[in-house]
């Protein structure tokens, strides 16, 4: 039996759902309200994967998560709907389309070095309606596509080789396990962010060096390091047992903010304090940073992280709806008109510092700010240790400032 025109709006309902409803907070700056919503889902997703990769090195991004979450603000309904917009914190349309679209234009339209990508695919059975992908593309910064689920095999290679396609310089293991295309229909959702810490000349090293580096207290090994003078916002704060650096990119765009437990051993208790607080950690600390000079021993290295957050996904903000075929409410999504749930959220994000990236060293030859003005009088910052980080997007003029990414390295 056919369905009727109403149960098949796939070109109307994303530009009608929710067009008049109010703002959940209709006084506050869209951009502040944003950031805010999506530094709670970063933080959330950071302490969940905690609990699965203990001791590993991380970096974790909810920006291809926030993407298509703003996306289907325009393609849900009922608690799903609701669900979303609490998250989100906007349930305008409009306002909905006009912020994700500025937003990412402003991050990666610009000289960042940074690039993104998100793509949802559905089985080639199920294609997706044209207003669909027109917003995903227009205001989200996604792509659609379809592959053979009956098929898992040539499915995950078909993902797999897009992603290496999108990232070829790093040389990605495959993301994407033909076992996720078992137990029905469903769509699956990738997003891959890539970044180059590209230092403004408050710190330009001026060698590399090679230091110990302690994975915990009974145990070291040697890596490089970036070594030089720098200036930074640094603050020593007695009640967390931390330091805190911030270090600025290239341009001013982004800055590196360090999480330097006292303790060789003392990251883990850190992180679990900073949890229990719930607290936009950067915006609690900010007010105690100045700027010093200081003699910088940073660790050169890259993290790669490629992880199914699917079950992370599930545990956090009741996102558990969108995974499950009697509560999730998406509709206008495929043309078959067929009720719609993810089923899989993978994400690849890299980070890496230009000099290995480039395989040069000429960043050690650039003028140093530092040089100029900083005696020999100078705070010893060794990060030696494993420690944590957040990359701040200073380009969105928002209140809190927005996080990019958030992560820990243990060497």
């Amino acid at each position: 039996m056919k369905k009727s025109l109403l149960s098949c709006l796939c070109s109307l309902f994303g530009l009608l759902t929710a067009a008049f409803i109010e703002d959940k907070n209709p006084n506050a700056n869209i951009s502040n309200w944003l950031a805010a919503n999506s530094n709670e889902l970063t933080r959330n997703l950071f302490f969940e994967l905690q609990k699965y990769y203990p001791g590993k090195s991380l970096a974790v991004t909810s920006v291809p998560i926030f993407n298509i979450l703003g996306q289907l603000v325009l393609y849900s309904k009922g608690e799903t709907f609701e669900t979303i917009t609490d998250i989100v914190g906007l349930k305008n349309s409009t306002d909905v389309k006009r912020s994700f679209k500025i937003g990412n234009e402003r991050t990666f339209d610009s000289d960042i070095p940074l690039r993104y990508t998100s793509k949802i695919y559905a089985d080639d059975e199920d294609q997706f309606c044209p207003a669909f992908k027109k917003t995903y593309s227009q205001y989200f910064k996604g792509k659609t596509g379809n592959v053979d689920f009956d098929r898992p095999q040539k499915a995950a290679k078909e993902i797999n080789e897009w992603v290496e396609e999108e990232f070829d310089e790093y040389g990605t293991t495959d993301l994407v396990d033909p076992s996720i295309f078992k137990g029905g229909d469903g769509f699956i959702v990738v997003g891959s962010l890539d970044l180059e810490l590209d230092y403004n000349t408050g710190f330009n090293p001026t060698k590399v060096k090679t230091i110990d580096f302690y994975l915990n207290a009974k145990k070291k090994i040697k890596t490089p390091a970036l070594v030089g003078k720098a200036i930074v916002k640094y603050a020593k704060v007695p009640e967390y047992d931390a330091q805190f650096i911030s270090i600025s990119l290239k341009g001013g765009d982004l800055t590196l903010f360090i999480i330097l437990p006292d303790e060789i051993n003392g990251l883990s208790k850190l992180i679990q304090k900073f949890r229990s607080s719930n607290a936009e950690v950067f915006t609690q600390i900010s007010p105690f940073q100045e700027y010093k000079c200081v003699e910088l021993h940073l660790p050169l290295g890259e993290i790669l992280t490629q992880l199914d957050i699917t079950k992370a996904l599930k545990a956090i903000q009741n996102l558990d709806i969108l995974f499950d075929k009697k509560r999730a409410q998406l509709s206008g999504v495929t043309k078959n008109c067929e009720p719609g749930v993810i089923k899989s959220f993978l994400t690849d994000t890299y980070l890496v510092d230009k000099i290995i990236k480039e395989n040069s060293f000429d960043e050690v030859k650039k003028p140093n700010k530092a040089e100029e003005v900083c005696s020999d009088k100078l705070i010893a910052v060794e990060i030696n240790r494993p420690f944590a980080f957040s990359i701040i997007n200073n380009v969105l003029d928002a209140t809190p400032k927005a996080l990019l990414m958030a992560g820990v390295y243990y060497g």
